[in-house]
């Protein structure tokens, strides 16, 4: 009850309307460096419900080694092993327990931080990136 949320993406200020007074909520729209801004974070939510394409959101938190919570799809097609370097819950209360569970424990929370940089270290980086793509090239 007493946890600030923080919503964040390009188009995030339209939320401020449908928002307005909502106790704790803070909004960012048009932010310069978004990997900063979630590593000032505790936990990275990312309850994707229906998409296609990249998991930048995912990305951009392990990167600044905040641990993830995301759906089933929001984590389709990454590395991602649950309970090692993600916590993934589809339904609303096993989510909002994840929730409450990865902010009051911080040994799980660094544990989970740390996973998710570590994956996003050995699999997502520019030059992770080249090898993967020189290999194919090479086959």
């Amino acid at each position: 009850p007493h946890a600030e949320i923080w919503i964040a993406g390009m188009n995030a200020g339209e939320a401020r309307t449908l928002l307005a007074g909502v106790p704790g909520l803070r909004i960012f729209s048009g932010y310069e460096n978004a990997v900063g801004l979630i590593a000032s974070a505790k936990v990275a939510v990312v309850p994707i419900r229906a998409a296609s394409g990249s998991r930048f959101k995912i990305l951009e938190a392990w990167a600044a080694g905040v641990p993830v919570l995301s759906t089933t799809i929001g984590a389709e097609g990454l590395v991602a092993e649950h309970g090692r370097n993600i916590v993934i819950a589809d339904d609303p209360e096993p989510f909002a327990q994840a929730v409450s569970r990865l902010l009051s424990d911080d040994e799980l929370r660094t544990r989970m931080g740390a996973a998710g940089r570590s994956i996003f270290e050995a699999e997502y980086t520019w030059e992770r990136g080249w090898t993967h793509l020189n290999r194919i090239l090479t086959l």
